[in-house]
């Protein structure tokens, strides 16, 4: 009885571990070669995504990180090989794929060659691969599959679930199927078998999300979208809002419109995870952030921080850790250092400047929560409250009466708008070569100006130049869009700045400054002062 004990434990370990290796051997991503290469273009069964990278380019770990997880989730779908192949060392790929980039993604078949176009989004290229392969792949049979996918760990993932009780509606769930996927917004998925069901709505949605099941109960079939949200709500069950769907005289294409806005409307997050994905939304003009920076997302107060974000629709919501680079591009553009508990900050981008306007609280010791976030909103939405950007230490008036009066973003506005002198701005970089160069030919355009205002009393000598770091300065009112530029801000109108285009001379620019400002500057008394009439020291010279 012993001995068939034992045996039967051991025929049970050695399943267990058959199962694992097959499960590892269907996800297994194959290197391949040249020799490799030529095998896959030559089979017609099947397709091979086939993914051509470098091991020096970011992009392509970045990419084969993704793999990984896109090779877990078609595991359970045998009818597509997953392949890798280094250019490096496989140069005549170049020519043989026409690779111009990398990575680059292909599904390849026997006379068949497609490149993928899209953006590195698992959801992307996982409906991108599923457009070559047969309908069986948006079939759930098994109960790893669903839960696969349900737990791919990429933010604002959706599922778009058809359940089906009866076959006799099977027509109906397949042009269903058809329709979702037109919609390239989803994963679409039909669930026919009981089990899967009985799983689904039990132990799924009910158990793990808290779903309310009553609705359901007596649909024989029904469609819910799963939205993999922390900041909303999990499922959306589909309403009468699409009933068009089920309508027989409706058109293919007026159901896809309907079931695209749908989706589009209930995928839209509330409160935005910082990713590269949304930058065009939170820096593009006009748009008002709120942002909630933090180290632990477990520190937050989501309930608090929904309820304030559907009482603020014109305002964007977004939360942002500290740890990926672009967390941290963010905490470097909002001036903060480190993130030990959560901190608001608002940023508002307008008048087309690359720069946003930055708003912080009084102070960030405060709490966050409801009351500390409606009071921080309504403060930069009545008075634009506590305001502030990046600028270097103000020089000293004792050491700032030289040549150039130096500025920065502090003294800003101090300098530039003071309405007895035309103010003539140099923006430049520290870095920029362009910057060094012109940097004598500007310095000498104020040494000039100083010493013909001494010579000749008759100038009226209301004239400033003066320069700023616009990378260490951040500068609001006019465009910045390379380096050195030049402004020139008239007494008359302080509003509408005047960019200088012509030579980087001497000449060219004081006579121009003479045009702009109707200044008596006598040109050839200009050029002809001795620049050794007077040493005028300044103590900061670099620029």
């Amino acid at each position: 009885m012993k001995i068939t004990t034992l045996l039967l434990y051991i025929l049970i370990i050695l399943n267990a571990c058959r199962t694992s290796n097959d499960g590892e051997k269907q996800s297994k991503i194959m290197s391949v070669d040249m020799t490799d290469l030529e095998q896959i273009l030559n089979d017609d069964k099947n397709f091979t995504f086939l993914i051509v990278y470098t091991h020096w380019c970011q992009r392509s770990s970045s990419l084969l990180e993704n793999v990984q997880t896109i090779s877990n989730l078609l595991k359970y779908d045998s009818h597509v090989k997953i392949a890798k192949m280094n250019a490096a060392v496989n140069s005549a790929v170049i020519d043989k794929l026409s690779v111009y980039s990398y990575p680059s993604l292909f599904m390849l078949k026997k006379n068949e060659m497609h490149k993928y176009k899209g953006v590195n989004s698992i959801k992307g290229i996982m409906l991108w691969i599923y457009g070559f392969l047969d309908d069986s792949v948006y079939s759930i049979e098994n109960k790893n599959k669903l839960d696969v996918f349900l737990q791919l760990d990429e933010y604002n993932n959706s599922i778009l679930f058809f359940i089906n009780r009866k076959e006799k509606d099977s027509h109906l769930l397949k042009e269903l199927i058809n329709i979702c996927t037109l919609t390239g917004n989803t994963f679409c998925f039909a669930v026919t078998n009981p089990s899967i069901i009985s799983y689904f709505e039990n132990q799924v949605m009910r158990e793990k999300y808290h779903f309310n099941l009553e609705d359901l109960q007596s649909k024989n079939m029904y469609g819910i979208l799963f939205k993999n949200d922390d900041f909303d709500q999990y499922f959306y069950l589909i309403d009468n809002s699409v009933s068009i769907l089920y309508n027989p005289g409706s058109s293919v294409q007026e159901k896809k419109q309907e079931l695209t806005k749908w989706i589009q409307k209930k995928i839209e997050p509330l409160v935005i995870k910082f990713s590269e994905y949304y930058f065009p939304l939170f820096f593009s003009n006009d748009t008002v952030t709120f942002f909630i920076l933090y180290d632990d997302i477990h520190d937050l107060n989501k309930s608090d921080i929904i309820k304030c974000a559907k009482k603020y629709p014109n305002i964007t919501f977004s939360v942002s850790g500290n740890k990926e680079v672009y967390e941290k591009r963010l905490l470097n553009e909002l001036l903060i250092q480190q993130v030990k508990k959560p901190v608001m900050r608002i940023t508002e981008f307008k008048n087309h400047i690359s720069v946003p306007y930055k708003y912080r609280p009084l102070s960030d010791a405060v709490e966050i929560n409801e009351q500390s976030i409606d009071q921080f909103i309504q403060d930069y939405l009545n008075e634009k409250k506590h305001f502030y950007r990046k600028s270097e230490k103000a020089l000293p008036d004792e050491f700032n009466h030289g040549y150039i009066k130096i500025i920065v973003a502090d003294t800003y506005d101090e300098y530039v708008f003071d309405s007895t002198k035309h103010v003539v701005v140099l923006y430049y970089a520290p870095w920029c070569g362009h910057c060094y160069k012109f940097e004598p030919v500007y310095r000498e355009i104020g040494k000039r100006l100083k010493l013909y205002g001494n010579k000749f009393k008759d100038y009226n000598n209301d004239v400033v130049i003066a320069k700023i770091d616009a990378v260490n300065n951040e500068i609001y009112d006019v465009p910045i869009e390379g380096y050195p530029t030049i402004y020139l801000y008239t007494k008359e109108n302080k509003k509408a700045p005047i960019r200088y285009r012509g030579p980087r001379t001497v000449e060219s620019i004081i006579s121009w400054i003479c045009e702009k400002t109707n200044t008596d500057i006598d040109i050839q008394k200009f050029r002809n002062i001795n620049l050794d009439d007077e040493q005028l020291f300044e103590t900061y010279e670099e620029l």
